[in-house]
């Protein structure tokens, strides 16, 4: 039985072609060396089928010579894309031995053209054989259909040539039979047609399911690195509706009582851990960020695992999608310590260091305020000046310690004394400052610093040892006295030392005969 060779021959042409077609386009959208030398591969197949077409045209040496060692080098390509594909290591000199052994039968085997067709049989279908075995080692480790399609295929072309070689060295073969088309000459032709089918799309099988495989583990690789940043990573998507999602987010949300699992439709779970004092403007910041696509940048409280509200600052960047939702890629971190230290700093700024009672800058500040809120409600206030008698003495026996410790007790019987809405700042090594608001009367400041001394006279007990402090007091009253601090301090200092002057531990009321002071 006879085929029409030169039909077989545009048949597997027309195969290799769309293949090689395939591989070509594969390699564009991912150019791995694999798809790369695969596409080669079925490049010389194609030039090796081309010159076998034309080989009753041609010389004998291009039409069989040629060919055969094309094809030998396209297998050899075809298996160094599988073995990178496989992650299989073949020494190179393993896979180019055959074409070497093809290059030499070739040569002595050039004017016997059958011999040269039965040697090349076997030789091609050694190569196969070593790509069989790179599947097999694989087999159990790689899990995909391609494997089974490339395996089947690979069998198939693998005894096709055995048979016809083996065929061949019992029959009386000439060339005018090998180009008569017999079955069992043909045989191999009919299979590759097949063969070159299923190898081809089980490559590209494997090729997607290795692809998929290292998008899996690129994916935990990059969990893994998100997962372990103490940031939370998410993406948060606005859809046309209103309603929101997070589409991704790492496990450090847990650190907020959430599961990330639980955001992936709906982000109302971690929605309601905002504080309700800042709910209002993180909604308000995100319909801004959506509206204009500027970066959303926002710093807010949220209830976490630990039972309390914490800080945090978020920062992200927005896209428009096709489908009209707003996507946002950022992350969130907690800022509680440096707001810690922020607000530490900011007290430390205006705040004694000693005794922790406001500073000279605090009570300039809260001094502007009094006047601002005299002057709305017509009303007054007082301004007290304290200087403590006997300091300078304790502190010269017992030393800077104990006189530290002295100021630090003194601070707080003032504080406790005093009503809440009053103000107590520490302005100098022993003085301090008292702003009583509401109060001009006389008699009622004459009451308050009764309350004083009583308090600051009982004995302090500082590291066993007891000592007894008195203090002078110069009081001055807002606007008679004093249109701003300064000229309130300096009527209160002066009646200060009008009870210095008169025996110290009591007050006196500035009685100056002259209009309000002013530092103006």
């Amino acid at each position: 039985m006879n085929l029409h060779l030169p039909t077989l021959f545009i048949i597997f042409i027309l195969v290799d072609l769309v293949m090689l077609s395939i591989f070509v386009f594969a390699s564009q959208v991912h150019g791995s060396k694999s798809n790369r030398y695969w596409a080669l591969g079925l490049l010389l197949h194609f030039v090796a089928l081309v010159s076998g077409m034309l080989r009753t045209q041609i010389p004998p040496i291009l039409g069989f010579v040629l060919p055969s060692i094309l094809l030998s080098v396209a297998f050899v390509l075809m298996s160094i894309s599988i073995g990178l594909l496989l992650n299989f290591r073949l020494k190179y000199a393993l896979h180019w031995l055959p074409v070497a052994v093809m290059i030499v039968s070739s040569i002595l085997l050039r004017n016997q053209l059958p011999a040269l067709v039965i040697s090349a049989g076997f030789i091609y279908a050694l190569q196969f054989s070593v790509v069989l075995y790179m599947l097999g080692s694989r087999w159990y480790n790689i899990h995909s259909g391609g494997l089974y399609f490339m395996a089947v295929s690979l069998l198939a072309v693998i005894a096709a040539f055995y048979f016809r070689s083996s065929w061949m060295l019992t029959q009386d073969v000439t060339v005018q039979m090998m180009n008569n088309g017999d079955i069992m000459l043909t045989l191999p032709y009919l299979t590759g047609i097949i063969a070159n089918i299923g190898l081809s799309g089980g490559m590209l099988m494997l090729l997607r399911d290795r692809m998929g495989e290292k998008l899996l583990e690129n994916q935990h690789f990059i969990d893994e690195i998100a997962n372990s940043i103490p940031s939370i990573i998410f993406q948060f998507r606005l859809r046309p509706d209103g309603t929101t999602h997070f589409p991704y987010v790492n496990t450090r949300v847990r650190n907020l009582g959430v599961d990330e699992r639980e955001l992936k439709e709906d982000s109302e779970k971690i929605f309601a851990k905002i504080h309700s004092d800042d709910y209002a403007n993180v909604q308000k910041s995100i319909m801004q960020s959506a509206e204009s696509l500027a970066p959303w940048n926002m710093q807010f409280r949220l209830w976490s695992s630990s039972g309390q509200y914490r800080w945090h600052e978020a920062k992200s960047i927005p896209e428009r999608k096709p489908d009209g939702s707003i996507l946002w890629h950022g992350y969130m971190h907690d800022i509680q310590e440096m707001k810690d230290i922020e607000e530490k700093v900011r007290h430390m700024a205006v705040h004694d260091g000693l005794t922790g009672l406001a500073n000279r800058s605090l009570l300039e500040s809260h001094t502007r305020t009094e006047i601002a809120h005299a002057e709305r409600s017509q009303s007054s206030f007082c301004l007290m000046f304290i200087d403590m008698d006997n300091f300078k003495y304790i502190n010269d026996r017992f030393g800077h310690g104990i006189g530290d410790r002295l100021l630090q007790e003194f601070g707080k019987r003032l504080t406790v004394t005093l009503r809440k809405s009053d103000f107590v700042a520490r302005v100098g090594g022993d003085e301090f400052v008292i702003l009583l608001r509401g109060i001009q009367q006389p008699e009622r400041i004459l009451a308050i610093a009764e309350k004083l001394f009583a308090t600051l006279s009982e004995p302090y007990q500082i590291d066993g040892k007891v000592m007894k402090a008195s203090a002078s007091i110069g009081a001055a009253i807002y606007p008679e006295h004093g249109l701003d601090l300064i000229a309130l301090e300096r009527s209160a200092d002066h009646a200060m030392y009008d009870s210095k002057r008169k025996g110290k531990n009591m007050i006196s009321i500035f009685q100056g005969n002259h209009p309000p002071w002013s530092s103006a």
